[in-house]
Formats: C-alpha cells, structure tokens, sequence
C-alpha cells in the first residue's frame, strides 16, 4: 500500500463514524466479512472494484473517499432528481448531454478557455464516443503516455495494467487514488454509474419541442447549429422513433454541470426552456407508463 493511499483509509474511517455504523453494519452493507472490512479501515486490505461500486450504490461519497472532496451538486441534477423511473433519468441524461453539445457549439470555439481539468474531461468523453477503446487507453492517448509510464503511475505491473485497459478487471481503491494523483482524473471519469449505461430503448422529446425552445424552423437549423461539439454522437437529435443501437453517455453530470457553468448567461438562457419542455415530456410518459 502506498503511502498516500492511507488518507483513503483514513476517510473511510470517518465516513464509517459520520454514518453512525459499526465495522459490522459496514461490512454487511459492502458485502464482505466484519474480518475484511476491519483490514480495510487498517489498510491492510485495498478496497476493491466490487466494494467501491457497492459503497456508491449505497449512496457513498466515492469521490470524497478517493480525493478528498465532496461532490457538489449541480443546476442540472435538480432536473434528474425530478424523473422519477430509470427510464426518465436515462431520458433526461441524454437530453443534458445534447444541451450540453448546443451550448458548447453556440460558444463558437470557446472550448479551449474552458479550466483545464474540465476542458480535458470533455475532450476524454469526445474521444470515448469517437474510439472503439476503453476509457482507460483514452486517457493514455490524451496524455500521451506509454502503457509501461501509466502502470508506473498507477502503481501495478504492465500485466495488470493491460488487463485493467482491456477492462477484464476494475480498478481498486488504490489505483483511483494514484489515477487522481498523478494525473488530476477524479473517480467519475472511469466509475460513473450512467457513463456506459446502453440507451437502446430511451428516446429523446419530440424534436419539434428542442427546435421551438432555441427558436430555429427547421431540423437541419438545429443539426448545423451543433456542428460537431466536443463529446456527442452525430445523432444529436436522432428521430422520435430511432436511436442508435449500443450508445452511451460520453458525459458524467459532474462534467455535464462543469460545462454549463462556463456557459454565458444568454446561452444558458437559451438552453433552460430545452430542459424544462423535455422534462415536462419525460414527466407525461412516466405518469402514462
């Protein structure tokens, strides 16, 4: 265990203690022994990939544990918390996503002004969407870094680092903690529990309502008003009866509600109605099912 890896440890401990539970509430909750989970408060056992996406199905901090701060909520999680199915959540991800996508574009190439670790975030997620590769090689590719230089980074030998690339196994406590050490990648970034989640049953809102919230007549308007912003598939606003087999999220909300703060005030204005119609939509088809 290396030596950083004890703030982990130690912010465990304390979670444990701000939840007002016991190492054996904890460990049934985490799916493990009392035993186990007395050497992961010890540290010296590594909190694993099964217990790390056990402890933010429970409602776990995972970026607290892992880099010692909160996650702040955004604007745009008080439009998913209003969606009361999975459905409606996965419907009103995608329609943040496309906002996001128009935002970006109607900034007319601002991206780059964006803070860095946000601006390298979205550009990570345009090339998750654009690459047939893991999200680990991503991040390889936009540091421009060797196999060997990441493994070194994060501590395991080049054997482990491969399988962790080709996603044969998931990253453990330590590695997220050395993946955001050495190279400022938060948690999010390779655990967000909607980045890899399938869409082929969600839909967008009409088109006709995304097309009247930003004032153009006609789709190709909306189409060419998108260009090609960082992150999104080229079905920005796909048909009301088609969405592409196999999409994914390329944002996490945390990246989602970085982006939007960096939006002006008029874009911003421009995008509210989007959200609110779609969620208004979304809302109908959740009462009707």
């Amino acid at each position: 265990m290396g030596l950083g890896y004890s703030e982990v440890v130690e912010r465990l401990q304390l979670y444990r203690r701000a939840q007002r539970k016991t190492q054996k509430e904890m460990s049934a909750e985490l799916g493990v022994t009392q035993s186990h989970y007395a050497k992961l408060e010890s540290g010296a056992n590594v909190i694993s990939y099964d217990c790390l996406k056990t402890f933010e199905s429970n409602g776990g901090d995972l970026n607290y544990l892992i880099t010692g701060k909160y996650t702040e909520s955004g604007i745009l999680d008080d439009y998913m918390i209003q969606c009361a199915t999975k459905k409606g959540k996965l419907q009103m991800q995608r329609l943040i996503v496309w906002a996001i996508n128009v935002g970006l574009a109607l900034e007319q190439g601002r991206e780059e002004s964006l803070p860095g670790t946000v601006y390298r975030n979205l550009r990570l997620a345009q090339m998750e969407m654009d690459m047939p590769w893991s999200v680990w090689k991503s991040i390889r590719k936009l540091d421009e870094i060797t196999q060997f230089q990441m493994a070194e980074i994060l501590g395991i030998n080049i054997k482990r680092y491969v399988r962790l690339e080709n996603e044969i196994i998931g990253p453990d406590a330590e590695i997220l903690y050395r993946l955001y050490s050495g190279l400022s990648y938060t948690p999010c970034v390779v655990m967000s529990s909607l980045r890899h989640t399938s869409l082929e049953e969600v839909r967008l809102p009409k088109r006709r309502v995304l097309r009247c919230a930003l004032g153009y007549t006609s789709s190709e308007e909306v189409r060419q008003s998108q260009g090609h912003a960082l992150g999104c598939a080229p079905e920005y606003a796909p048909d009301e009866d088609h969405q592409p087999e196999g999409h994914v999220f390329g944002y996490s909300l945390t990246e989602c509600n970085d982006a939007w703060n960096y939006f002006s005030e008029e874009i911003r204005n421009r995008l509210v109605p989007i959200l609110a119609q779609g969620l208004e939509l979304i809302q109908r088809g959740e009462e009707r099912n």
